[in-house]
């Protein structure tokens, strides 16, 4: 397509007012909402005012900063400068925590966003308590607050429900006292600096003129207060998004506020019904699923597309990822821009054979790292694993090293910090021992030996002393003297160019070919359509494909839902007849006793 379509001028030439722009997956909101700001930003070329461009994730980010320069440079555009492209919470964060929110959460230091690995956490003043059983603290990392009518409720999440904390607010707030913050508890922060502070907010909004937030379905309530404060104090929003994607409603964020914002005083309506990225099948597909009658501007290619359900016997798991790969390689496409997805991590980390958990204590942590790296050739998890590990070797380090350490977008004063713990991690042989040792008596040697050594050289060069009695936080308890990772023949069959993640960290991506693994309970919620999250996770799944959507189900769930997945245009597939020797599946229905 060369320019924008109808629909997205509509949206990009408007003036200067706020919009609702309701977008079917794959509709170009990239394009969209990166020319809607150059749009915006030439009309208040006079003044002070700023544009914001905000998302959800850093990839998001990353994709509109890159598009907005190519297209502020072949316009030659001045006033680039004010314009700010950045996540939710990272622009919280610049604008409002960092510079503000110590005199709101009554702090002596700049605020500082914590991981949840940090050791001082286990300090009962900082732990989190259920009102109902469970009856043990939560991870910080789990906690999350909502906003409605006016009162704050903070929550954990719970397996697949959340569960009310009984000292939430006044633990929420001992943390502040420290400066400390998560994402979840500096969105609080910030929406109190806002309401507590009208100064500010006036400041903010004076600054922010035009606000446009991509992905909107996954504004969440506090996320959303602080919106509506910004607007009140005279900011336009511009809310561009699907609610048939909102997939965070753990956050709060179930698509609601986008889908009654066209109804204020103020705003226009738009919308973006045309999908770029699939094939038609995939988009009879969505649309049927969705209720929704958007068109598909590709053509149907010549090789094999579509979207396909493909029931399997549980024992030949291995053999469908087989005959996936094979073919989207037939097909002509890429596997390195494809994936399997699915809906748990725990899934996600099976297919990838991350293995069993070794170890105990900080032991256990860098047993993980081994098994991310060696396993399941995940670096920047065993990254991440080694940092957590080390930073907890440390004596007394600041309560921010490992969320700056982790954080490599920012913070470069920590960049050669990271090079050293990057060294030590993928390198084997002087660094992180390989998991093909026996663990209890080759692994752990190595481990304690190169631990000490690595600390040695982190106190020299960085000043950061490590902890007495090192031999005994690193105790050999639970490690067993056989390898932790077994022989190449016994790994995962899943090419290691080939993506396995789960929905979530999929979100917004086009990819080449997609694999979904699903069980009963996942096909009955995408079939019933997109009122439930569930439902809208399947409905996500579907729409990253843009040739290929192969739904892998085990055949006797196939049996039960295959009259709704044919009327719902997908297309039955045995994928036994594709290059595979497999015997076709049989499903109870089909035995005899």
């Amino acid at each position: 397509m060369n320019g924008p379509s109808a629909q997205q001028a509509d949206v990009i030439n408007e003036g200067l007012s706020a919009l609702s722009v309701i977008a079917c997956a794959g509709s170009g909101k990239t394009l969209t909402a990166v020319r809607r700001v150059d749009s915006v930003r030439s009309q208040i070329e006079i003044g002070r005012s700023h544009v914001a461009l905000l998302s959800f994730s850093n990839v998001a980010v990353d994709v509109f900063g890159r598009s907005y320069i190519e297209e502020a440079a072949v316009k030659d555009r001045a006033g680039r400068s004010r314009v700010c492209i950045e996540t939710f919470d990272g622009f919280i964060t610049t604008n409002i925590l960092r510079p503000h929110a110590c005199r709101t959460m009554k702090c002596t230091c700049m605020p500082y966003l914590v991981t949840g690995n940090e050791n001082y956490l286990s300090n009962k003043n900082f732990q989190f308590w259920p009102k109902e059983p469970p009856k043990f603290p939560q991870e910080i990392g789990k906690i999350e607050l909502e906003y409605k009518s006016g009162i704050v409720d903070v929550y954990a999440r719970f397996h697949n429900s959340t569960i009310p904390i009984e000292n939430g607010i006044a633990t929420v707030q001992r943390l502040g006292e420290i400066g400390a913050y998560t994402h979840s508890l500096g969105r609080y922060w910030a929406f109190e600096v806002l309401r507590r502070e009208p100064k500010i907010l006036a400041a903010l909004a004076r600054r922010y003129r035009q606000i446009i937030v991509d992905e909107a379905q996954d504004i969440g309530s506090i996320h959303n207060a602080i919106l509506d404060l910004l607007a009140s104090a005279g900011s336009q929003i511009t809310l561009i998004g699907d609610p048939n994607q909102a997939i965070f409603e753990f956050c709060g964020a179930d698509g609601g506020y986008l889908k009654t914002y066209v109804s204020r005083t103020g705003v226009k309506p738009k919308e973006l019904t045309i999908n770029y990225r699939s094939v038609p099948g995939i988009v009879a597909a969505a649309n049927s699923l969705s209720k929704r009658t958007d068109t598909a501007y590709r053509k149907v290619p010549a090789e094999e597309n579509g979207a396909f359900f493909i029931p399997f016997a549980k024992v030949d798991e291995n053999k469908l990822i087989q005959a996936f790969q094979s073919a989207v390689s037939a097909a002509g496409l890429n596997l390195g821009k494809s994936a399997i997805v699915c809906r748990a991590l725990k899934k996600k980390q099976e297919l990838r054979s991350y293995g069993p958990e070794f170890g105990q204590g900080t032991t256990k942590l860098f047993a993980a790292a081994v098994m991310a790296r060696d396993a399941a050739a995940d670096y920047q998890e065993a990254f991440r694993l080694t940092v957590r590990a080390l930073v907890a070797l440390l004596k007394t380090p600041p309560p921010y090293l490992c969320a700056r350490i982790l954080d490599i977008s920012r913070y470069p004063e920590f960049r050669e910090f990271r090079r050293v713990v990057w060294e030590f991690t993928r390198n084997s042989g002087t660094g992180l021992p390989a998991g093909a040792l026996k663990a209890e008596s080759e692994w752990h040697p190595k481990l304690v030996q190169r631990v000490k050594a690595l600390l040695g050289q982190i106190q020299g060069t960085f000043k950061y002393p490590p902890l007495d009695k090192l031999g005994f936080l690193l105790k050999k308890t639970k490690l067993p003297d056989v390898p932790m990772v077994y022989s190449q023949s016994k790994k995962s069959v899943i090419d290691p160019i080939l993506r396995v993640e789960t929905i979530h960290g999929v979100k917004g991506e086009s990819l080449d070919a997609v694999l979904y693994l699903a069980d009963k309970d996942h096909v009955k919620a995408m079939l019933d359509g997109t009122g439930t999250e569930l439902g809208r996770i399947g409905y996500v799944a579907l729409t990253r494909a843009c040739n290929l959507f192969w739904l892998g189900l085990l055949a006797d769930d196939a049996v039960t839902h295959r009259n709704a997945l044919l009327q719902h245009s997908f297309v039955e597939k045995d994928y036994t007849k594709s290059g595979s020797a497999l015997a076709p599946v049989k499903t109870k229905a089909s035995q005899t006793p």
